[in-house]
């Protein structure tokens, strides 16, 4: 039996692993398969969470006991804790963290549970989409371009360009040109008649 999981990123779900595990697994394999599939090296601690369908966070199972909290009971570790022993559900979900400072935050979902294939070796990474952030950029890779982050881009652009203004419509997003702009206003006096006080005199005008 194999657990295939479609893991994404919180941030952004076009970056997607699809993932093949054996129930026999651990979590610590999971946890270094996640890195190996998304290029992170396995530098900061980090825990899966269960989860219910509305991704609120449940029991957590944690790569290394951090001594973070008062409770005197042991923490679940990811080698000791097999893969198997979480999954009762066909679409079993996790929350996967890692580095509790930069909080990468994956989804996971169990895709289907299939037979093994013959001369196949798991883990492995089955399916990959998307390009993956650098570790180290912060999940502030995933935020749109401030005002400030947008004309740094554009006057190096511009540098580039010996000094001409490059077309930046692939950043911003729609062009309005000025015939647009006069063809909706026009729309809107055709659809909501003459603007108050249009063709009217000054004696005539409502007060």
């Amino acid at each position: 039996m194999i657990y295939r999981f479609k893991v994404w990123f919180d941030e952004e779900e076009d970056v997607v692993r699809w993932i093949d595990m054996k129930p026999s697994h651990t979590f610590l394999e999971f946890h270094k398969q996640i890195l190996a599939s998304i290029k992170f090296e396995d530098l900061d601690p980090a825990s899966f969470f269960t989860a219910n369908d509305r991704w609120i966070k449940g029991f957590e199972v944690t790569l290394q006991d951090m001594g973070f909290d008062d409770s005197d009971e042991p923490k679940t570790l990811m080698k000791d804790t097999y893969l198997k022993d979480f999954v009762n559900d066909p679409h079993q979900k996790f929350i996967y963290i890692n580095d509790f400072i930069e909080m990468w935050t994956l989804h996971i979902e169990l895709f289907k549970i299939m037979d093994d294939e013959k001369g196949v070796t798991y883990p492995r990474l089955y399916k990959s989409e998307g390009a993956a952030p650098k570790q180290k950029e912060g999940a502030g890779k995933f935020s749109l371009l401030d005002d400030a982050e947008f004309d740094m881009l554009a006057n190096e652009i511009i540098k580039e360009k010996g000094g001409r203004m490059p077309d930046l419509s692939g950043f911003i997003g729609t062009d309005f040109d000025d015939e647009t702009v006069d063809d909706d206003e026009d729309d809107d006096a055709d659809e909501f008649g003459p603007s108050y006080g249009d063709g009217l005199d000054e004696d005539s005008q409502l007060y």
